[in-house]
């Protein structure tokens, strides 16, 4: 099975991007689960749309961070087992450290897991482009994530551009993608390529 571990700010930017991102799979014919950690408010409901034969699962721990990466490996066990899963893209909860939670996962035993590059949805409408302005939290994820998503929907190329040297000084070994939500489907191009899928 085949993880793709997604960092971010909590809200719709991200939830956003990984039905995206799941939609995207499901069309090139891949078997997706994306895995739900954080639970949004009722009125902020997702503005992307989950394709027929995206699965959506839902685990929210009671106890962040304490009893997450016990709640997320059962979690993981369960949907293992059922033997229908090519991908998993997970939801990291806003104060998880993606390195930390794909090196514990890579030290479970019994079952065979494949990671993509570890990725960071940006909030890019509500987050400032200045590094004094990105919280320290959010400057960690993108330092040690390989690939930053970026939503240009409704950006000018100014901030853009402003954002993009910001975090080229955070992580220069990072993947910067500009992607769009501008149908219910999303459009965020070859994916396949950039998560490694098998």
């Amino acid at each position: 099975m085949h993880v793709i571990l997604t960092s971010g700010f909590k809200g719709i930017e991200k939830e956003n991007a990984l039905f995206s991102m799941g939609n995207y799979l499901i069309s090139k014919g891949k078997k997706v689960v994306v895995l739900i950690t954080e639970h949004l408010d009722d009125n902020d409901k997702s503005g992307v749309t989950a394709d027929t034969g995206l699965v959506i699962r839902e685990k929210v721990s009671s106890c962040v961070p304490c009893s997450f990466l016990f709640d997320l490996i059962a979690e993981i066990e369960d949907i293992y087992k059922g033997g229908n899963t090519e991908i998993l893209i997970i939801e990291l909860p806003f104060n998880s450290m993606p390195s930390e939670i794909k090196e514990a996962l890579g030290n479970i035993e019994d079952m065979e897991l494949s990671f993509a590059p570890t990725l960071h949805v940006f909030d890019v409408m509500n987050l400032g482009t200045e590094i004094n302005m990105i919280p320290k939290v959010v400057i960690s994820q993108i330092a040690a994530s390989d690939t930053v998503l970026l939503n240009s929907k409704n950006v000018v190329p100014e901030k853009m551009d402003s954002l993009k040297k910001a975090i080229e000084k955070i992580n220069t070994r990072s993947n910067i993608i500009e992607y769009t939500t501008n149908t219910q489907r999303g459009e965020i191009d070859h994916l396949d390529d950039i998560l490694l899928v098998p």
